[in-house]
């Protein structure tokens, strides 16, 4: 079974609106969460969408710094 990257982009960024307080920045917790959340039974595809939740939250976290800078300024 081939898995299309935008779906594993949908579903994480759909399980991150919905449960957004639910996930941080550790991949072993968003592994666990994928799997509560969800009834995937394949090991490989909720990796993928716990690693591409755990991608999203860092790249936040990175630019959240930033955005509070810049409102400080003003």
């Amino acid at each position: 079974m081939t898995v299309k990257t935008t779906m594993i982009k949908t579903l994480a960024e759909d399980l991150l609106e919905k449960y957004n307080k639910e996930f941080t920045l550790d991949f072993d917790n968003n592994k666990k969460k994928v799997g509560e959340f969800t009834d995937i039974n394949s090991k490989t595809i909720r990796n993928m969408i716990a690693g591409r939740i755990t991608r999203i939250l860092k790249i936040r976290s990175k630019k959240a710094p930033l955005i509070r800078s810049e409102f400080d300024e003003v």
